[in-house]
């Protein structure tokens, strides 16, 4: 009898110990799926310098000629050098009177300066994620192509800054942009094919960017 309790003691005691042991099996992530690639850091080349050249480095105000208050924002060296991190979110942030870029400039909306915030709590890194995932299939006018222009381009060709900056080339409404789409100079621009370069004095926009773009145009670029 105590044989046979010892024995069933046993049993149950392995048994427990093989339950103890057991872990449920470790997910890997998926490396080419876009939900686990999520962005975690800003691009200073397509994202930050953009919006800074157009806005703020314009002649009177912050170019490498004029450096107003000593602070020039036309190049990575020359923001990191001349400006912290917490003086430019400050800047961005002003209102009324004081705010950047000034009157009549466009002032930059509460994405932007979220963007640009976003980066200096990131260290104001340059370089950073530039090459991230390419959303290339759900491509929309508002969420995509919009958002591009806005960032590259309106620092020049909004109603408010074309007239001192970008001739008569307005770029801040779908209607607008459309006519560019269907006179060829949107693409011709952005892609360097014989027109005048663009965004002025910057780095062309990344292959991605232009592929979304492309995409649009070859779709009829509709209003969605």
């Amino acid at each position: 009898m105590k044989s046979r309790i010892c024995a069933f003691f046993v049993a149950l005691v392995v048994t427990l110990s093989f339950m103890q042991c057991k872990h449920e099996p470790v997910v890997q992530p998926i490396a080419n799926n876009p939900t686990q690639n999520v962005k975690d850091s800003v691009c200073f080349e397509e994202e930050i310098l953009p919006l800074l050249a157009s806005g703020c480095a314009k002649s009177g105000c912050h170019d490498n000629i004029s450096r107003r208050e000593g602070i020039v924002l036309d190049s990575y060296n020359h923001i990191r050098s001349t400006i912290s991190g917490q003086l430019l979110t400050d800047i961005i942030q002003e209102t009324g009177s004081n705010r950047m870029p000034p009157a009549p400039y466009a002032s930059f909306t509460a994405e932007q300066i979220q963007l640009i915030k976003d980066w200096v709590s990131q260290g104001m890194k340059i370089g950073v994620d530039c090459a991230g995932p390419c959303d290339s299939t759900n491509i929309t006018y508002s969420a995509t192509i919009k958002p591009i222009i806005q960032n590259s381009c309106y620092g020049c060709h909004s109603t408010s800054n074309a007239p001192s900056s970008g001739g008569s080339i307005i770029l801040d409404s779908y209607a607008n942009i459309k006519t560019y789409v269907d006179n060829g100079k949107l693409e011709c621009t952005i892609n360097y094919a014989g027109c005048s370069p663009m965004p002025k004095g910057q780095v062309q926009l990344s292959p991605c960017k232009l592929t979304q773009i492309r995409k649009w145009v070859t779709a009829g670029a509709p209003n969605n």
